[in-house]
């Protein structure tokens, strides 16, 4: 336990003492002063929480990251000191009509802090991704405050047994149909692009990828989203080089390689080597438009009945009866072309 004498808390750690000084608007938070540092810091008491998280953080600062100076339980609570960032939240940031060059810098900052708590073993994941709780300091540098919903990856849970985040940047899963992982921060911050650059800037692909109903069709990792950030998520719409990750990169230019090959070395009986030729590009944008809509990306094939559906086994029904469909469609179609030329 703590002592509080004359106005002033005394943590159990160590010989720090806490001076209150004011409570946070619209909530329990309480700003004090260490007196032995000179540091503000804000106190909260937390009813859930996971201890690892603030071991983690408390270890291990980060320029992007509000420092976590202390914490000890309190019967069934956490008590966390957490580092006071004087400065504005983006949200009030955005207000002040910043350029597009400082709020992709911000951006990326967040996206570090981000990146370095996935890092964690096990990842940390914060579950509360929000304008209000990115905080730029006076020299402009962005810090990601707020754990309170924060908790590490549990490969083990089919759901989150407590269900935290924002309304509006929570997750799907957040609300209990599935397990909080590095996607649901993915998530957060595909919301809070669209808030900084627009639904309709020139992030959108990047945003609906990010904010998918389905975790398995937004990045793998914000290393990745990262990257089509800065580079253009091979927005350039080539199927099969949107996730810019090397590896997904390399296995489809072997795959295309194939795909090329096996196409251009095939004879058709009785065509010409014209006719041939009309045959194998067209079947060769068929092969693009399957890959396409397996990527995920393509709006027309994901809100069609069937790969519309929650179901995997429904989804994958409804693939093969699309591909049988394009299938059928293409040959008539190369069928017609190939009459057009002999007529």
């Amino acid at each position: 336990m703590n002592d509080l004498t004359n106005g002033f808390l005394k943590s159990e750690f160590g010989n720090s003492f806490y001076k209150e000084l004011y409570h946070l608007k619209d909530s329990d938070n309480t700003v004090v002063l260490n007196e032995s540092t000179g540091m503000l810091l804000v106190r909260k008491r937390l009813k859930y929480y996971d201890i690892r998280v603030f071991e983690y953080l408390k270890n291990n600062p980060h320029t992007n990251l509000a420092r976590i100076i202390d914490f000890y339980k309190d019967n069934d609570e956490l008590i966390v000191y957490e580092e006071f960032i004087q400065g504005m939240t983006l949200s009030e940031y955005l207000a002040s009509d910043p350029s597009f060059s400082d709020l992709k810098k911000i951006v990326n900052e967040v996206f570090d802090a981000v990146i370095f708590i996935h890092k964690a073993n096990p990842s940390i994941i914060h579950r509360d991704i929000k304008l209000s709780n990115i905080m730029i300091t006076s020299d402009g540098v962005a810090k990601l405050i707020d754990f309170d919903a924060a908790k590490c990856f549990n490969p083990d849970s089919s759901k989150d047994t407590v269900l935290l985040g924002t309304e509006g940047y929570a997750a799907p899963e957040q609300y209990g149909f599935g397990s909080s992982d590095v996607r649901t921060d993915i998530y957060g911050l595909g919301k809070l692009i669209s808030e900084v650059f627009g639904a309709q800037s020139l992030y959108e692909r990047l945003i609906k990828k990010a904010t998918h109903i389905d975790p398995d069709k937004r990045f793998t990792s914000v290393s990745a989203m990262k990257q089509a950030f800065n580079h253009g998520i091979s927005m350039v719409a080539i199927p099969g080089f949107r996730n810019t990750e090397p590896i997904h990169i390399f296995k489809s230019i072997i795959g295309y390689i194939i795909l090329i090959w096996f196409l251009f070395n095939t004879s058709f009986e009785h065509f010409s080597l014209m006719e041939t030729r009309v045959a194998q590009v067209l079947l060769f944008g068929l092969a693009i438009l399957w890959i396409d809509m397996f990527s995920g990306i393509s709006p027309i094939f994901t809100k069609m009945p069937l790969t519309s559906s929650e179901s995997s086994l429904k989804r994958l029904l409804g693939y093969l009866l699309y591909m049988l469909i394009t299938f059928v469609v293409a040959i008539i179609f190369i069928s017609s072309i190939i009459m057009l030329f002999r007529i």
